[in-house]
């Protein structure tokens, strides 16, 4: 690291590596273009088949006489060949996914890790060219059919690892890439069977090393397992950080489909055990940290998801009575007191308190500059004064947090909009304005802010309750569905709940229901 980079990481804390913006990336759709017509092998040392029939006489040579052998035809490795074509996918990925998958500033080898693992892997690589020429092919308005045919060779050759029982890291890594993809595309539905395959297959992996009394289902320990020091059990660390990732994609799942998340919950008190690990997979002490504090929310957003559903299920219950109501109510006053007491962990304080410095700098010198951007967005929102992000990893951390109030606050009292709760408004103008202080936000992948801008809209309560406050998130959301169109009609069709009057929970039934 350059000492430039030293001094602005001290002084603004861990914002993670440079990260272009998901705009930036339709440059190399231009490249991958233009490579498609020139593209003439593969740049990968996998064999590649050659269809012409030689034949070549090589003689070696022994002692006492020298055998001749003939060979009538060049060897071929099908199941090993990579179409030239599909050089230009291999790099998309690599030079475009660590600014699309979440948690690649945390984990910052994680995208070469998952190519060096398909090098080899062949359900894995159909997986690696699905995700990139999915994402590739229709920003640059060419036909699907290359990503229709990847997408099935992987699912094929998953299927038929899973059948013949030769599961492995690699099949695992193959079906997060499937999972992934149907998240993307909206496919939600489909994401949950993916899900239940991954967790199977997370279990599988470390079967050998849990307690062989357990029952079929491996219910007696169901969790991730970390030794004593935190450390992996049976897996690598590149698996540990596709579990991660998996988690955070459970929970959005869960949170549209209103359906209880795949994974088990992480109790609070056992997220700390996994500090070995993630140590390891981090590039130093601070980045340990916020990687903690980053997964805290999560497990926490995980854990709220577990409880909307059981709440759910319990108003709907013909046993439903003032005490089921009153432990509804704990549930959600125990997750709220999590939420806050996440702002009391060291780092987060600190940063904070960065943050707070540079608001009193703003406001006694207002002429500061703010953080070039190549948007349009205002940099304020509404009338309210203006913010100045000095780490944009943190403030996509807080607006996370807001978000889950919200969430939280919908559990207890499912009324959209406001709603009895005085801080549901004020968590989502919070949201409103980080967003506009971070403008165009390179710390952070646009896809992960669509779920903290719906429930920020459902705290607003649309345009009839709250009209220049949802105006402001719709002009965001649709400069968001521009990077993803894929997820255009399914942020169109939630955003209509914002409008709904009554129960939100009701009222996302209707919409998913719709919707798939």
């Amino acid at each position: 690291m350059s000492p430039q980079a030293q001094q602005s990481r001290q002084n603004s804390g861990f914002t993670g590596p440079s990260k272009q913006s998901e705009e930036t990336v339709i440059e190399d759709d231009e490249q991958v273009k233009q490579e498609s017509s020139t593209a003439e092998s593969s740049t990968m040392p996998i064999p590649t088949t050659n269809t012409t029939t030689t034949t070549t006489t090589t003689t070696i040579a022994t002692d006492p006489t020298d055998i001749t052998l003939q060979i009538t035809q060049t060897p071929r490795a099908t199941e090993d060949m990579v179409d030239p074509r599909d050089s230009r996918y291999f790099h998309f990925f690599l030079s475009t996914m660590s600014y699309i998958l979440p948690y690649t500033s945390i984990f910052p080898s994680i995208v070469h890790d998952v190519f060096a693992r398909c090098v080899m892997h062949i359900a894995l690589r159909h997986s690696v060219l699905s995700i990139s020429s999915m994402i590739a092919d229709y920003r640059a308005k060419r036909p699907m059919d290359r990503f229709h045919f990847q997408y099935i060779k992987s699912l094929q050759k998953i299927q038929h690892a899973i059948q013949i029982m030769s599961l492995d890291e690699g099949i695992t890594i193959a079906v997060f890439l499937i999972l992934w993809i149907d998240v993307v595309r909206a496919e939600l539905r489909p994401s949950r069977k993916h899900l239940r395959g991954l967790y199977l297959l997370f279990q599988e992996l470390q079967k050998r090393y849990r307690d062989p009394s357990a029952s079929a289902a491996l219910s007696q320990d169901p969790q991730i397992l970390v030794d004593e020091r935190g450390s992996t059990v049976g897996v690598s660390l590149l698996i540990m950080q596709i579990w991660r990732i998996a988690l955070r994609l459970d929970f959005t799942t869960s949170l549209y489909l209103v359906q209880p998340p795949v994974f088990p919950a992480i109790p609070a008190e056992t997220q700390d055990l996994h500090r070995g690990w993630i140590r390891q997979s981090t590039p130093d002490d601070d980045s340990t940290e916020w990687a903690l504090a980053a997964f805290a929310l999560d497990n926490l957003m995980h854990r709220a998801c577990h409880v909307a559903y059981q709440a759910r299920m319990t108003r709907r219950s013909m046993t439903y009575n003032p005490d089921a109501e009153f432990q509804i109510q704990y549930a959600t006053n125990e997750l709220a007191h999590q939420n806050r007491e996440w702002f009391q962990r060291i780092i987060v304080r600190i940063a904070e308190a960065r943050e707070q410095a540079a608001q009193i700098e703003d406001e006694v010198n207002p002429n500061i500059p703010l953080t070039p951007t190549t948007t349009d967005f205002p940099r304020t929102f509404l009338d309210f004064p203006r913010r100045r992000v000095m780490n944009p990893f943190y403030a996509n951390l807080v607006m996370f947090a807001h978000a889950t109030s919200i969430y939280i606050s919908l559990i207890a009292h499912p009324e959209i909009g406001p709603g009895p709760d005085p801080q549901r408004y004020d968590n989502a103008v919070e949201i409103c304005k980080l967003l506009a202080a971070l403008g165009e936000d390179r710390s952070n992948t646009a896809s992960s802010k669509i779920w903290i801008m719906f429930l920020a809209g459902a705290g607003f309560g649309g345009l009839r309750r709250s009209s220049k406050e949802t105006e402001f998130l719709k002009i965001r959301l649709a400069s968001i569905v521009k990077i993803f169109p894929l997820m255009k009609d399914a942020v169109a069709a939630y955003q209509t709940l914002w409008e709904c009057e009554g129960d939100f929970w009701d009222a996302m039934d209707r919409v998913q229901e719709a919707l798939y």
